[in-house]
């Protein structure tokens, strides 16, 4: 079972890496409001909170199949 941690934490730094790259979000330059800053900002976001939930779902189904495996 310990493979299966190693695993684990393995996928959740590539996943956290992978979501920490820069994307198209830049800085604010002063020239007004723009929508598709807004929108690439939504959206890493989002797949920030869909990597975390999808994590945390890995991580209880582990922890869940580790409880069965020692009863």
């Amino acid at each position: 079972m310990r493979q299966w941690k190693w695993v684990l934490d393995v996928t959740l730094a590539l996943m956290v890496g992978l979501l920490l790259t820069p994307g198209a979000v830049e800085a604010h330059d002063g020239a007004g409001f723009h929508p598709e800053a807004l929108g690439d900002l939504l959206r890493t976001v989002l797949l920030a909170a869909a990597a975390i939930a999808l994590s945390m779902g890995v991580l209880w189904f582990y922890e869940r199949m580790k409880s069965r495996l020692a009863k």
